[in-house]
């Protein structure tokens, strides 16, 4: 005669899965078998980080609780300096900013941040710096064409550059008078054909017509004449009365 096989018994346990004290899902699992995951639970101003239990294979009764770990919430200061990012700090909600250090700026002077000083920082800020330009640009041109330039302290007075003069040509003279720096600025100068020697021949003439007239004996009567050159050393001379 047949004889039946004894039914084999298979153990059973119960995994119940909790959040903060609650629970949120009670399960019978087979032995060697896993328990259903629930979905990730969710408490305000924490962060799930896991099961606290595997239940994988399980072989007993399991209590398994949620982790959790405090939200932090972080905020970004970015720091502009001459409209370029310089510096990028993230700071955790309610705690202090730390600002960078003062910048440094080619002819500028750093004068401090448009923001106040922030003690608890509790949202995304920008904070630019305040700059005071000490030094500007100085530029000379000759002939149109660029000769000099450089940076000069505000107030200050620019140097005047040497001037190299083509032949047969003088300086005539800067478009105005060059004053203390206050801004970027442009000084431009002309020359001109050299007439030192026509300035001379007339210089010459002058002199002869005011020497004639102080040998002349004043007052006049009647009868004197006076000599009116027209022409001293080729240079014409007009008379009017």
């Amino acid at each position: 005669p047949s004889v039946d096989p004894e039914p084999v018994l298979v153990k059973e346990y119960e995994v119940e899965f909790y959040v903060d004290g609650v629970v949120v899902s009670s399960q019978i699992v087979k032995e060697g078998e896993s328990a259903i995951r629930p979905d990730d639970p969710e408490i305000s101003g924490m962060v799930f980080i896991g099961w606290d239990t595997d239940f994988t294979n399980v072989q007993s009764n399991l209590y398994i609780n949620a982790e959790f770990e405090k939200l932090i919430i972080k905020h970004t200061a970015t720091f502009y300096v001459n409209g370029e990012v310089y510096k990028v700090v993230e700071v955790e909600e309610g705690k202090s900013l730390v600002y960078p250090a003062d910048p440094e700026v080619l002819h500028f002077e750093f004068k401090g941040w448009d923001r106040p000083m922030y003690t608890r920082i509790s949202e995304d800020v920008v904070i630019t710096a305040v700059l005071e330009q000490t030094e500007f640009l100085v530029k000379f041109y000759l002939d149109e064409k660029l000769i000099s330039e450089n940076y000069v302290t505000k107030g200050e007075l620019p140097s005047e550059p040497a001037l190299s003069i083509p032949e047969g040509r003088e300086f005539v003279g800067w478009d105005k008078e060059i004053g203390e720096v206050m801004e970027d600025s442009e000084y431009f100068g002309t020359t001109d054909v050299d007439r030192t020697n026509e300035r001379m021949v007339i210089g010459s003439a002058v002199s002869e017509i005011e020497a004639y007239f102080l040998s002349l004996t004043y007052p006049l009567v009647d009868g004197d004449v006076l000599t009116l050159e027209e022409n001293i050393n080729d240079v014409s001379i007009s008379w009017e009365s």
